[in-house]
């Protein structure tokens, strides 16, 4: 590397930060934290001599307008903002009024409206979110107009004074057809105009009496995304196709609920309030949880991700061992049916087919709803193999080819006090893995007894407590079941360190009150590839050197953790910093990779491959 030249500009100062940063994918950390700064002196080393010119193949954007923005992102993940806000439509109702036509029409959902400018159609477009009936007009059949007079006269009307003032638009094929006023009403068949129609003879056609105060009012939403689609009060519309009877549309108020794309000051300011509001609670469930690890030292704690609900004031901390294999245990099977061939011999409860049974089901119930006679609710009393259990009481008859359900553990036999919170004794429960039952003894069994209840309305779920609130409590002779599957190792042991145990002043708990929080792994791995060319180094060996590429990336990736983007340019980085690299060139991937909230990235070494690269 030839010497480098000293220039202590303010532009050279900055730009050498920038690409440090970009190099190394690391965030400014402005918050007395420091930055992390990897092989400081080499990197350093190598993007000065990139800037200055002497490594005329530098694949490095430096002055890039996007490192300001990147900078920010990688920052805004460290306080749960994944991403900028992206602008967002405005949306408005709009007032359509109706004109001379003689059918039903209906303004289709996807009806669009041109928002002029300065009187000429623009590109600013409000499409309607709903379908709404645009009614036809009262229709009137005619009798005779007596010539040169300006009265009409209906066979059976029904004319009203309520008429006076309304439009009348006649259309019987002669020069005199067009739209005139009511100026008097006469009777329930004959009504007055204002101006002489000067017609003879009977009139086969019919005339339409229309309110043009009338209006329908829909809901719309602009295409444009912005600021910019943002109309006011009173603002004039014009269909962009043909609409019948169409005479005017207007906003009949404010458009509402659009934004511009959030700016870098805008997201700043979010971090900050981000911080100030959840980072004492962030922080003490990373303080608490990194690091734990089960008393065999088998599992330990090294990533913790936390997604936070605010509307149900819920706080999914997500952990992550370094395993893709979840602890969980299941009971029952979660109120799943079963009819594979199912028979019932006395007491003898078995499956041939499905085999779901395990010797942890005993102490849990089944429903049976139908097999000869057998129906009825049973407690899974002994098991014998993973295809046959014993129930008690013993079913008295035998059945075959029987509909059964698993219904899980009783947690609940009601009283007079009508109980609502039931504990099920076993955290953290695994979301979305559970069905709750409900039986009431003293009207026995029915198509809808015992019936599955709905969460959210009938009940609610506490994960992190393992307990279940009913929306109504329970009252003498009904009961509650539930099957579910619930974490255990490390999971179980992370959920006592939030909630706390009694007894223990080792483990107080660090939930804070009001707040529902459970422990669960990551919501799923997703799998990096990457090819890579490299040039190597005089005096290096190929092979050598792509070995150590392909190590170090898996090594790399693997490490991550929870993060939203695997940056290109991190990788681009973790390549360069293997001894004996010249320089590389990626074919998979060619831009950063999104990721999924609570997702993990993982690799191996049959993911990476390392070719050489030429130039």
């Amino acid at each position: 590397m030839s010497k480098i030249v000293p220039d202590t500009s303010q532009e050279i100062t900055d730009n050498l930060w920038n690409a440090f940063l970009l190099y190394s994918g690391m965030p400014v950390m402005d918050d007395n934290e420091g930055a992390i700064l990897y092989s400081a002196f080499e990197a350093v080393a190598e993007i000065a001599a990139r800037i200055t010119g002497d490594i005329a193949s530098a694949q490095l954007a430096v002055g890039d307008d996007n490192l300001k923005g990147r900078d920010l992102a990688l920052r805004a993940q460290r306080y749960g903002i994944r991403e900028k806000q992206k602008a967002k439509a405005y949306r408005c109702y709009l007032e359509v009024r109706r004109g001379v036509f003689n059918t039903a029409y209906n303004l289709e959902i996807g009806t669009r409206f041109n928002v002029p400018s300065d009187g000429v159609s623009s590109s600013l477009v409000y499409r309607t979110t709903e379908l709404v009936a645009y009614t036809s007009a009262t229709i009137i059949n005619l009798t005779t107009v007596t010539a040169g007079s300006n009265i009409v006269v209906a066979s059976a009307g029904p004319f009203t004074a309520n008429d006076v003032g309304k439009k009348v638009a006649i259309a019987l094929g002669t020069v005199n057809d067009g739209l005139y006023t009511i100026i008097q009403y006469d009777s329930v068949t004959q009504i007055r105009l204002d101006a002489n129609m000067r017609i003879s003879g009977t009139a086969t056609n019919s005339l339409l009496i229309i309110d043009t105060n009338e209006y329908v009012t829909v809901s719309a939403v602009c295409e444009t995304p912005g600021e910019v689609g943002r109309i006011s009060h009173g603002a004039v519309l014009d269909p962009v196709s043909n609409i019948p009877g169409f005479v005017a549309c207007a906003a009949s108020a404010d458009a509402y609920g659009g934004w511009d794309v959030e700016s870098d000051d805008a997201l700043i300011e979010r971090m900050r309030r981000a911080k100030d509001r959840t980072s004492a609670i962030l922080y003490a469930y990373d303080n608490a949880l990194m690091g734990l690890e089960t008393d065999d030292g088998s599992s330990r704690i090294y990533n913790v991700y936390v997604e936070e609900s605010w509307a149900t004031h819920t706080h999914a901390i997500r952990i992550y061992d370094g395993s893709q294999v979840l602890a969980e245990e299941a009971l029952g099977k979660s109120g799943s049916t079963f009819n594979n061939g199912v028979s019932v011999v006395g007491a003898a409860f078995t499956d041939g087919v499905d085999t779901p049974f395990l010797e942890s089901q005993i102490g849990e119930y089944v429903y049976i709803n139908h097999g000869e006679g057998a129906a009825g609710i049973y407690e899974v009393a002994t098991y014998t193999t993973s295809n046959e259990i014993a129930l008690s009481p013993a079913p008295t008859v035998v059945g075959s080819s029987v509909i059964y359900y698993m219904i899980g553990k009783r947690i609940g036999v009601g009283d007079t006090k009508l109980i609502k919170y039931f504990w099920l004794g076993d955290t953290p429960v695994k979301a979305s893995s559970y069905t709750v039952w409900f039986y009431d003894s003293s009207i026995g069994l029915s198509a809808a007894n015992p019936v599955q209840l709905v969460e959210g309305t009938e009940y609610w779920m506490n994960l992190g407590l393992g307990r279940v609130e009913l929306a109504t409590g329970l009252d003498t002779n009904q009961s509650l079941y539930v099957a579910y599957s619930h974490r255990t190792g490390i999971y179980n042991l992370a959920q006592k360190v939030i909630n706390g145990e009694s007894g223990n002043a080792d483990r107080k708990g660090v939930r804070a009150l009001g707040i529902h929080a459970y422990i669960d792994g990551p919501t799923a791995f997703s799998t990096v590839t990457v090819n890579v060319g490299i040039s190597v180094k005089q005096n290096y060996t190929v092979a050598d050197v792509q070995s150590r590429v392909q190590l170090r990336l898996v090594s790399f990736i693997n490490s991550l953790g929870f993060i939203h983007e695997v940056y290109l340019n991190q990788l681009i980085r973790e390549v360069m910093l293997v001894p004996g690299v010249a320089n590389c060139e990626f074919y998979t991937p060619t831009a950063d990779t999104t990721l999924g909230a609570g997702v993990i990235p993982v690799t191996t070494s049959n993911d990476i491959e390392v070719v050489e690269w030429t130039g």
